[in-house]
């Protein structure tokens, strides 16, 4: 392989690097490719990698918030239809005297209607419920496999449960010391699968 000295054969180098280095392995190549060329300073396109992966992991919260913005509008959605047909049913079962009995099957049918209405509405409650939990869930602290930034987070949240599980142990220590009450054992065992399963990833 030829050694590469001008400055548009580098650039070049530098905007394939760009565009092609999506993983660890590929940079480890490239940074062989990059020796093998001459180029000693990797300075510069270790600034361009730093870079993209900050585009990489703004792309990624964006797209996270996007999903939670959706999720909280379809819930929003689903809430207010779920109210209106509910307001429709009552309304159309107020009209019933109270203790009357059915009257021949037109009577059925209106009643048949609003009882339909009130389980549409049910059913929309559901779906909000459902969008809603959804947007809690990925607004939490959960990690997902995608996020260019797990690694970081989930060492994060495993000294933050151990913490946690010190901290615990030196309360409990303490409380005995005293004769108070203890923490109960299924605290610190929820606490220590919840380690066991953030170590497992």
């Amino acid at each position: 392989m030829k050694k590469i000295k001008a400055k548009h054969d580098v650039c070049h180098i530098l905007k394939v690097t760009f565009v092609t280095c999506d993983t660890i392995s590929q940079r480890i190549q490239w940074s062989y490719q990059i020796k093998a060329c001459g180029l000693i300073d990797c300075r510069l396109p270790h600034a361009i990698l730093q870079r993209k992966e900050r585009v990489i992991m703004n792309t990624y919260e964006e797209k996270k918030q996007q999903r939670i913005e959706r999720y909280r509008k379809l819930a929003e959605k689903n809430q207010e239809l779920s109210n209106k047909v509910a307001e429709e049913s009552i309304k159309m079962i107020e009209v019933i005297p109270m203790g009357q009995p059915i009257m021949g099957a037109r009577d059925a049918n209106y009643r048949a209607r609003a009882w339909d209405k009130m389980g549409k509405s049910v059913e929309l409650q559901s779906k909000a419920d459902y969008y809603k939990n959804k947007a809690e869930a990925a607004d939490n602290d959960i990690i997902s496999s995608d996020d260019p930034e797990a690694l970081n987070k989930l060492r994060a949240k495993l000294k933050a449960l151990e913490d946690k599980r010190e901290s615990y142990k030196a309360a409990n220590k303490k409380a005995k010391a005293e004769g108070k009450d203890i923490l109960p054992s299924y605290v610190l065992q929820n606490l220590g699968r919840n380690i066991k399963s953030v170590r497992d990833r």
